[in-house]
């Protein structure tokens, strides 16, 4: 079926969500490009409101508040959140001639899954899901749109020549992530096979830079470099399109490199990866728990030295 007006309803977007979120608003758009296509949020603004909004402008024409949200009718409308006073809400008072949700066991949505359907665990494999049921074959692999300058400038940063590493070694918590020495023991066994490390420190790492610099001088430094007015997830995106692979902890800068298909190493201790791994077509998956603890200490350099090489040689 072909929808010309359509309505996404979301709680709102942080960074980390409006990275994860891409592989579906990529696949909507994909299936029904003549579409005009609403994105709407209710709690807190979306992130494509702001620093993400260049790389979903073609495929999003409207983010707006619910609060603000003008009377009209839409053929479309998926709310993908399940709490069921909103989903009443949006139910009965909006116009529209098909309406989703996975609220209540989808009791409330014109869709429902086929019996004994089990919902992923991760979001993005969940939000994908949400298509399927509504039967709109998706295409799931797309490129990215992101501004030449950014890539000029990653360019610049990271030159033709050298097989590139990432490390995202931050977190947005310090219990999110894996031993610094870790890291810095990985990235001089990466220097010996020929690789070339690029730490990435964002924001939330400021007060590691000296150290990095200090005992890991052979790395770069991409965002700490001269020629970087502003960090932006942009620019880590546009670098991260430049990287052979990657390591990082469940992290903000880990998204972004799965936003530009990195093959990646995901750490992982007390947050659940079943949930929040990022979708990359090369990836692996290290927990903690599997290796007889819950904190990130746990995971050994050796497995992911092993787990790096796995993807290098896929």
């Amino acid at each position: 079926m072909s929808y010309s007006n359509i309505l996404v309803y979301v709680g709102g977007e942080l960074v980390g969500d409006g990275l994860i979120k891409l592989p579906f608003v990529y696949a909507l758009k994909s299936a029904h490009p003549q579409a005009k296509i609403t994105w709407c949020y209710g709690e807190f603004e979306s992130v494509y409101k702001g620093v993400l909004g260049p790389l979903v402008h073609t495929q999003i024409d409207e983010i707006v508040a619910l609060s603000n949200l003008k009377q009209q009718s839409f053929d479309l409308v998926i709310d993908t959140q399940s709490e069921w006073l909103t989903t009443l809400k949006l139910k009965y008072a909006l116009t529209y001639k098909a309406f989703f949700s996975p609220t209540l066991r989808y009791f409330l949505s014109d869709f429902k899954p086929p019996k004994g359907y089990k919902a992923p665990r991760r979001l993005i494999d969940k939000m994908l899901g949400f298509l399927h049921i509504m039967g709109i074959k998706s295409q799931e692999n797309y490129a990215l749109e992101l501004a030449p300058e950014w890539r000029s400038k990653a360019q610049e940063l990271l030159p033709e020549g050298k097989r590139y590493i990432g490390l995202a070694v931050g977190a947005g918590y310090r219990s999110k992530c894996w031993p610094r020495a870790s890291y810095q023991d990985l990235a001089r066994s990466l220097i010996k096979e020929g690789y070339q490390p690029v730490v990435v420190l964002g924001p939330q790492e400021q007060d590691w830079v000296q150290e990095f610099k200090e005992k890991l001088p052979e790395a770069l430094y991409p965002l700490q470099d001269a020629r970087v007015a502003k960090q932006s997830p942009l620019l880590t995106i546009a670098l991260a399109e430049r990287l052979t692979a990657a390591v990082s902890n469940d992290c903000g800068i880990g998204h972004m490199f799965a936003a530009a298909n990195t093959p990646l190493v995901t750490l992982f201790g007390p947050t659940t990866a079943d949930k929040f791994a990022p979708k990359v077509s090369k990836a692996r998956i290290l927990r903690a728990q599997d290796f007889g603890g819950e904190a990130m200490e746990s995971i050994p350099l050796e497995s992911v030295q092993q787990a790096l090489k796995e993807i290098l040689l896929s």
